[in-house]
């Protein structure tokens, strides 16, 4: 928990600062990354904010934030013996299906098949299994090699002991323990069990695992998909990494797609590299 000695003036700080926008600026590889990791856990450290969308122009630097703000998040846990924020590197969730098929079909392999997987946002990268919603899934679902630690727990619990004794997951665990294939799941589910197609019983649970993430990282374009749509329009609260020009879009198409719900318009034109955003009242 954070003291009142530093939630106080931060908070101060937050409400001073225009529409919340906090900016962090320094040369490369001056800690703005890790900086901002930590501004990031602070923002969550109140009660008032608790979730955040967190968004960067590229894949590259969306991913290395997520694995800065999950990192932190893991060490803070650690000295403070408290549980760690459930963090998110959101890709297309097509993406995350397939990867949990492939990855649970081939169960000796592991994170080796992240070559065969290119995400539908990224034309030209690959899917990294860490931190994504398919590794949370694996741990909720309790796959060999992957399992929820204790500090972990809070925020995947609950999901954790649906699938443990629903019985429409009856066919999805041996799938997952490699004892039956994907196409064999909605037969080993009770006759009597309404349950919902094998894929989209995997799309439910990612869904599920998004919306009780603590923090989402995804592209400006990935965070108005669905379902990081959803988690994104019911926060209150994000954060953008980038430099000056990089930043602008994402501010753009973070907050302007937020505000334009609250009748505000974007006032900049980005084609025409009108910088820096703005927003004005419709």
């Amino acid at each position: 928990m954070v003291s009142d000695k530093a939630r106080l003036p931060f908070l101060a700080d937050l409400r001073a600062t225009r529409l919340g926008i906090v900016g962090i600026i320094g040369f490369a590889r001056s800690g703005k990354t890790q900086l901002l990791a930590l501004t990031a856990r602070l923002y969550m450290a109140q009660p008032e904010i608790s979730k955040l969308a967190c968004s960067a122009p590229t894949h590259v630097a969306t991913s290395n934030f997520a694995a800065s703000l999950h990192h932190l998040g893991v060490e803070i846990a650690k000295e403070t013996n408290t549980p760690s924020p459930l963090v998110l590197r959101g890709y297309a969730i097509k993406t995350e299906i397939a990867a949990f098929i492939k990855i649970a079909a081939r169960q000796s392999r592991g994170a080796e098949v992240e070559e065969d997987i290119i995400d539908a946002y990224k034309a030209r990268s690959r899917w990294s299994l860490n931190p994504s919603p398919c590794e949370w899934l694996f741990q909720v679902v309790g796959a060999k090699g992957f399992s929820l630690a204790a500090s972990d727990l809070e925020a995947l619990r609950p999901l954790q002991c649906s699938v443990e004794t629903d019985r429409k997951f009856e066919g999805l665990l041996p799938f997952v323990a490699g004892q039956i294939s994907f196409a064999e799941v909605g037969d080993y589910t009770p006759n009597d069990v309404h349950a919902e197609p094998a894929r989209q019983m995997v799309r439910r649970l990612l869904e599920d695992i998004v919306m009780a993430a603590d923090a989402v990282c995804a592209t400006p374009f990935g965070l108005n998909q669905a379902p990081y749509a959803v988690y994104y329009l019911a926060q209150g609260f994000a954060a953008g990494a980038g430099d000056e020009d990089e930043l602008a879009f994402v501010l753009y198409s973070m907050i302007g797609g937020r505000y334009n719900q609250a009748g505000w318009e974007v006032a900049s034109d980005l084609n025409g590299q009108d910088h820096p955003v703005t927003l004005r009242k419709k």
